[in-house]
């Protein structure tokens, strides 16, 4: 799965600096999952101080395995 998450340098800095993200699912998918991202680039925005961080994400197992 291919995530896009758009902030300031401090917010992408703290998302890309994690192993490990947990997500909440939603109603009818399990209530928390836990992926590590993979391949992650940051590009800033050509005119405002924001950062786009991109990468893959693979969801762990039980034995924190991708």
């Amino acid at each position: 799965m291919k995530i896009s998450f758009l902030g300031t340098a401090d917010e992408v800095e703290q998302v890309a600096g994690r192993p490990t993200l947990i997500l909440l699912g939603l109603n009818h998918l399990p209530r928390l999952v836990a992926y590590t991202l993979l391949h992650p680039y940051v590009t800033r925005h050509p005119y405002r101080e924001l950062y786009r961080l991109q990468a893959d994400m693979a969801q762990l197992d039980e034995r924190r395995q991708a």
